[in-house]
């Protein structure tokens, strides 16, 4: 928003019009916390309009938006992927790292936001588990482990989501 402002100012006393409209056109709404900066706490939202380029975005056109990675992959602000791998059997051997083969992929009920990964690492299997901040990305990625069971860990990695497709990178 022009000057960080919700009162879209772009010099005192000058309301810059277009980006107020602009701005109910993709929130519907406006609010002084819509402005604010709080790492961690609420919601916070990225929009853009322009390509890499600076031109317009054409909506007749595909475009990819690169992240960090695992950007999605965290719990309460921290990242969590990999998991520790926690043996399952007897002992407690735990391994890091993305290693082995995935086994199994579930979680522990309706509402959940905890995913369950079992990996089997050289005729021994490991569970890790993930927790999810972004509960619509937890179902995403719960989704695409289910559907890739007896694939590298690896393999899976450099998989894409790119709106409900999922793709090699």
């Amino acid at each position: 928003m022009p000057g960080g402002s919700y009162q879209f100012l772009s010099q005192p006393g000058v309301r810059d019009l277009d980006a107020r409209v602009m701005m109910h056109y993709y929130a519907t709404g406006i609010t002084p916390a819509m402005v604010l900066k709080m790492v961690g706490v609420g919601s916070q939202y990225a929009a853009a309009t322009t390509d890499s380029a600076g031109k317009a975005l054409d909506g007749s056109k595909n475009y990819k938006i690169r992240l960090p990675p695992n950007t999605r992959m965290r719990y309460d602000g921290v990242p969590n992927w990999p998991p520790a791998w926690t043996v399952m059997g007897p002992g407690h051997r735990v391994l890091r790292g993305e290693l082995g083969v995935l086994a199994d992929a579930y979680t522990n009920g309706i509402g959940s936001n905890i995913c369950f990964v079992v990996i089997e690492v050289e005729a021994e299997k490991y569970l890790g588990a993930l927790l999810f901040d972004d509960r619509a990305f937890y179902q995403e990625f719960l989704f695409l482990l289910q559907n890739n069971i007896g694939h590298s860990i690896r393999e899976i990695r450099d998989l894409e989501f790119h709106s409900g497709e999922i793709r090699k990178r």
